[in-house]
């Protein structure tokens, strides 16, 4: 109805209400607006926490490379990206921990050429380009967050957004920051259980070498004292020996001989699979010939004891070292 486009107030005290009615309704709108935001921050905050935990939860497995390809894929899902890569020093994690949506996302994230965000926790954030060939699609932009334990860099996060998603703000750097630190925690664990288990296998490999020395002592002065009193036997002047125990005795000098030669032999194994350098020479052997040879080696050492050999016939033949083989069950006879 006209008048049209115009605002008439004919009475003072009803402009009054008006402004009054219009500062009410700005000063609502806004705060509404800020209790919006504020729930809305929250819900972000929740979830970024709630990402965090689930993510420290998957951490706590013993096994890391396990425990960070979950982790990484954890991420990617519950934060919507293309590809996440959790990389650490090669001693402790010789691959790294890469999640992808699809083979292209994995191809862009290893892909090099592309720019890299640098989310410094302890500095501001860098962007870089690497020179090199370009990304399947250009435009993509990874972003790379130091992993720090104890002051000492162990590794990286690398995530890779959705093509055409927004840059991150600082609630997104702030989640990849905290992740960093976990993960450095966790590698730093991981760490600390490998030095343990190499400190743990070091003990009881002295512990073990202790016992040997003190058992090959008594094995080695047996051979030697049977050569010695024989040798000795035999220098005697005053004494007539016969033939027949001439021969026994250079008979138990060779047996004794033969048999510290094999336990020399075995200290130089065990010196030689300790530094690593024992490497087994496998082929086909037939295990009836194998046992047969070491009965007949034994034979000395065997003598007065009761012996049976029980090889099936139709056991086919078996790949192994023939002369490491031997060793073992010749130990396991003399024992």
């Amino acid at each position: 109805m006209p008048p049209t486009h115009q605002l008439v107030v004919a009475d003072a005290q009803e402009l009054f209400s008006l402004a009054l009615f219009l500062i009410t309704a700005v000063v609502t709108g806004t705060l509404a607006a800020r209790e919006r935001a504020r729930a809305q921050e929250a819900e972000h905050r929740e979830h970024d926490a709630k990402v965090l935990y689930e993510a420290a939860f998957l951490m706590a497995e013993p096994n890391l490379e396990q425990a960070l390809v979950a982790v990484a894929e954890h991420f990617r899902a519950a934060l919507d990206l293309d590809a996440v890569s959790i990389e650490a020093n090669a001693d402790i994690l010789p691959h790294p921990a890469i999640a992808a949506r699809d083979d292209a996302a994995r191809a862009d994230l290893r892909a090099t050429g592309s720019e890299l965000r640098l989310m410094d926790p302890a500095g501001p954030s860098r962007t870089i380009r690497l020179v090199g060939p370009t990304t399947a699609r250009a435009g993509r932009r990874a972003r790379l967050v130091p992993i720090v334990a104890a002051g000492v860099r162990v590794g990286r996060l690398t995530v890779l957004p959705q093509a055409g998603a927004p840059e991150f703000g600082p609630a997104e750097e702030r989640v990849f920051a905290i992740a960093a630190a976990q993960l450095g925690l966790t590698i730093e664990r991981a760490r600390f259980r490998q030095d343990a288990t190499e400190s743990e296998v070091l003990r009881r490999s002295d512990d073990l070498k202790t016992e040997l020395l003190h058992a090959v002592s008594h094995e080695l002065r047996t051979p030697l004292a049977s050569i010695l009193a024989s040798a000795g036997s035999l220098r005697q002047r005053d004494v007539d020996w016969t033939e027949r125990e001439r021969d026994e005795f250079a008979t138990a000098i060779q047996d004794e001989a033969v048999r510290l030669d094999r336990l020399v032999g075995s200290l130089l194994d065990l010196s030689r699979i300790e530094n690593g350098t024992l490497v087994p020479h496998k082929a086909w052997h037939d295990v009836g010939a194998l046992v047969e040879d070491v009965a007949g080696r034994m034979r000395p050492v065997t003598a007065g004891h009761p012996v049976r050999l029980d090889v099936p016939d139709d056991l086919p033949p078996i790949e192994l070292d023939y002369v490491e083989i031997q060793q073992v069950l010749s130990n396991l006879v003399e024992n």
